[in-house]
This record gives C-alpha cells, structure tokens and sequence, in this order.
C-alpha cells in the first residue's frame, strides 16, 4: 500500500508551530495494525532524517479527492532485506481530515478560453478570446486576459489539463495584470462545476503538486 504523505516536524526552537516545520515526504510501505505503520526513512539534505524520539508530529496522506491527517510518534528503524530502511511510525490520535487551502491550490500557466456573454462583449453573439490559468483550485482560478472582465461579470471558462473543463464562471476580483502578454487579471469563482468535475481538478493538482515536490527532493 503506497500512499503519498507528508510529515510536518515542528523546529526544536518553536512550540509546534507547524506552519514552520520542515516537511518530509515519504510512502507507507506497511501497515501493521490499526496504530502502528512502517514507512520509506525520508531523507533531509541527503542523509537519512532522525526523527525526534519524545515528540509527536503531524503524518498527513492523501487520495484522490481527500486529505487527512494524524498525529504519530516514531518507534524505531527497520532495515528490510537488508537494503531498505523503514521507519515505523504509531498513530496517537485519530484520524481527521484535513483541507488545508495550500493543499488544493495550483499555480499554473494554462492557455484557456473565455467565452462572454453578449451583454459584456457588446457584440450580438459570444465572443471567444484566449486567456491563461496562473492559479488554479477546485472551486476557482486566477485568470489573466487581454480584455477587460468587469466585478460580477460571468463568463464561459474552458481549459485542457488531464482533461476538458468548460465551466460558468463569476468575476470575484479584477485587477491590473503584470503578465507580459495580458493586463487585466480576474479572480473568479466556478459556478456550476458539479461534484465528479471538482473531485477530478482536486486529484489533478494532487498529483502535479506530488510530481513537483519529488523532483525537488
């Protein structure tokens, strides 16, 4: 069983702060019974991590469309088949989740499209105009476009990522853009996205976030 986690440690110098912890990353390669678990021995600028041995600390692992959390003391190291070293880890709380907002935020840089309506395009039909995503979640996005969005406008959004995504969208916040290619900058909120769509844009930035984060390991 692989699950993708992440541990928060708190500095020695700062009471469970967990906001200035160091993050670790690692899978969980067994699980032993309903407290106790072995996982991969991260790694901390190259060497194995020591975990601190009286102290707890924050385990927090994600599937598709959730993140959940837990609080663990470490037990011990085990080295399997002589060559990979786990550490085994026991669960002292209970299993909550946790939706942090830094957790389901993507930045990005996605061409879309905005499609108006009538009414802001002053035109008789929709007009299309190409735009990008730079920050994406699952209930919004921060767009940057050539064209001015007004405050409470809706509009037509429609972008690829592991998939096709058109949804009606309102104009929460506009603003002035530095993005060399389009000044005016929108923050809007998606409208009529239902359940399936949100689940699958919430696993996809789960999963670029997991990419990225190993490749800077």
């Amino acid at each position: 069983m692989h699950i993708p986690i992440r541990t928060a440690i708190p500095n020695e110098a700062i009471e469970k702060d967990e906001s200035n912890g160091l993050v670790l990353w690692s899978v969980i390669e067994e699980i032993i019974d309903d407290e106790s678990f072995l996982i991969h021995l991260p790694t901390h600028r190259g060497l194995y991590y020591e975990f601190p041995l009286v102290r707890d600390f924050t385990v927090r692992f994600s599937t598709e469309t959730s993140m959940f959390s837990f609080k663990a003391l470490f037990r011990g190291v085990v080295r399997k088949d002589g060559l990979v070293m786990l550490a085994r880890l026991r669960r002292i709380s209970d299993i909550v989740e946790s939706q942090m907002r830094r957790s389901y935020r993507l930045e990005c840089s996605i061409y879309a499209r905005i499609l108006r309506h009538p009414e802001h395009s002053y035109e008789a039909v929709p007009t299309e105009k190409t735009c990008k995503v730079l920050d994406l979640s699952d209930n919004g996005a921060c767009v940057v476009t050539s064209e001015r969005i007004v405050k409470r406008e809706k509009f037509m959004l429609a972008f690829d990522i592991d998939f096709f995504v058109a949804v009606e969208c309102e104009a929460r916040r506009v603003f002035r853009s530095n993005h060399p290619d389009y000044i005016h900058g929108v923050g809007c909120q998606f409208l009529d996205l239902d359940q399936k769509s949100q689940d699958r844009i919430y696993g996809y930035i789960m999963k670029v976030q997991i990419e990225r984060r190993r490749l800077t390991r």
